[in-house]
């Protein structure tokens, strides 16, 4: 892959983490290294924002003090108070889908801030994930739009084959800010296979918290959710949210990360190629203790040339390009429908592209697609006789 250039910190980024994540002189350098190359703190982009209130606590452990900490401790001031709000909404939730008899399991932010930030404050989270079976999909859909929810897409359209989740807003003038819960019905994007969560389930752990009674990821998958969902683009560019997660689950429960695990379900799940470069970033850069052999079982991991394509999609902004839209498009139905016969799988492809039209996936595929490819064609006719 040459694409890591793109998913990786920048040095402004890096020093940032640097002074969040480090110690003693190295925090005070990081500091002095970052203010060096930053004119204006306050026209900054979202990925320096979203480090702010860690950065913050870090440099108040080691009693760094000046004009710019004053910014960060208002940024560290609204995200304390609103993640307050968002951890009482997920405990409603949670507490409901118990009611209803539904197994649900807490994702990303939402369990990590608990599990391992020491202070609610530190972490910025947009978003609630919770994780339900398939089976259960429909039902906790149902109920979350009872409880005023909107979702982005009709549940009821949803095809667990080639999707991973629905997001659902706040309804207009609800109190619980600007926050979104995603329903998860699969853990990653990488792999919607009916049984594919079934190992994540198995090695879940009850987690009760301030009164609420879920599950969450043992501290291998974990770190592995951290670090696919983390470096990858796909919808949007890239944040950097994911180091500081994957550092504090190698700092809290690192004994506790069973290798063998994390590269069966490496490879299993073809993301092998996206943690490669996760975690020869965290060693090298941020001096995480992963082992060498990991890293070197994960380069040689045997995957499908499908997912190895999707690893590739999942590193640019594909948006911006019809060519790579179209790949990526056939990667997630080819996964899809991977267990039918060659008759079920060219019957079952307009379907897909049925499904796509009425979602919001579809306006990717149905509306910006054929544009960007006429626009395409042009500029190929026209280069074409220019040059004649």
């Amino acid at each position: 892959m040459n694409k890591n250039a793109d998913v990786l910190p920048e040095k402004q980024h890096e020093c940032l983490l640097r002074a969040a994540l480090l110690s003693g002189d190295d925090v005070v350098k990081a500091w002095t290294d970052w203010k060096s190359i930053v004119s204006d703190i306050d026209r900054l982009d979202g990925r320096s924002y979203q480090l702010f209130p860690l950065v913050y606590r870090n440099l108040e452990r080691f009693g760094v003090k000046d004009k710019a900490t004053d910014k960060l401790k208002s940024v560290y001031a609204y995200h304390w108070a609103k993640n307050r709000v968002a951890l009482q909404q997920l405990r409603a939730i949670i507490d409901g889908l118990n009611s209803l008899g539904v197994k649900n399991l807490v994702l990303k932010g939402g369990a990590i801030i608990p599990l391992y930030y020491c202070d609610v404050g530190t972490r910025v989270m947009g978003d609630l994930d919770i994780l339900v079976s398939v089976q259960d999909f429909q039902k906790a859909a149902d109920f979350l739009r009872g409880m005023n929810w909107i979702p982005r897409k009709k549940p009821e359209r949803f095809d667990p084959r080639f999707f991973y989740s629905i997001t659902f807003n706040a309804s207009e003038g609800a109190a619980v800010g600007k926050f979104e819960v995603d329903l998860h019905c699969h853990v990653l994007f990488e792999a919607c296979d009916s049984d594919a969560d079934a190992l994540f389930w198995d090695g879940s752990l009850p987690f009760v918290f301030q009164g609420m009674n879920t599950r969450v990821l043992c501290p291998t998958d974990q770190l592995l959710h951290a670090c696919v969902h983390g470096i990858k683009k796909e919808w949007s560019d890239s944040n950097y949210k994911w180091i500081p997660d994957a550092m504090m689950i190698l700092r809290y429960d690192g004994e506790m990360v069973e290798w063998d695990r994390f590269v069966m379900l490496s490879e299993k799940f073809g993301v092998a190629p996206l943690l490669v470069i996760s975690l020869s970033y965290l060693a090298k850069s941020m001096g995480a203790n992963i082992p060498s052999q990991v890293i070197d079982r994960l380069d040689n991991a045997q995957i499908s040339g499908i997912q190895r394509l999707r690893c590739n999609m999942g590193l640019i902004d594909f948006r911006a390009h019809p060519i790579a839209l179209m790949k990526w498009h056939w990667c997630i139905y080819s996964q899809g429908v991977k267990s039918a016969g060659l008759c079920a799988r060219l019957v079952g492809l307009p379907k897909y592209l049925k499904y796509l039209v009425q979602t919001n996936n579809g306006l990717l595929f149905s509306v910006k697609f054929p544009y960007k490819f006429a626009k395409l064609l042009c500029r190929t006719v026209v280069n074409r006789f220019s040059k004649s």
